[in-house]
């Protein structure tokens, strides 16, 4: 009775010596915690960088739209200047013929 009187409990241990045994539990605990913590911050990191890539691949789509339209007009002025060049390719080789007559 007089253990328990002094507030030891069994094995003649005091509760803060208890309290003191459980250090690895709390050790896990606040490891755990901070590792949710962690995490999270990581998938809020992960998320605000995944829109920035999309907002850039959105960007390069307008670019490539873009690019794509010019090159249309390009091959559209290449295609005129060959015609051009076959008919002027004719027309020298009508001269010369009427030349050699």
């Amino acid at each position: 009775m007089g253990d328990k009187a002094l507030g030891n409990g069994r094995n003649g241990e005091s509760p803060a010596w208890k309290l003191l045994r459980l250090w690895p539990l709390i050790i896990a605990i606040v490891a755990v915690v901070g590792s949710i913590y962690n995490s999270i911050n990581d998938i809020g990191d992960l998320q605000a960088a995944a829109k920035v890539q999309w907002d850039k691949i959105g960007g390069n789509e307008d670019g490539i739209v873009e690019v794509d339209t010019k090159v249309q007009i390009i091959q559209y002025r290449l295609d005129g200047i060959e015609k051009s060049l076959d008919e002027q390719k004719m027309d020298i080789k009508a001269i010369l013929n009427e030349v050699k007559k």
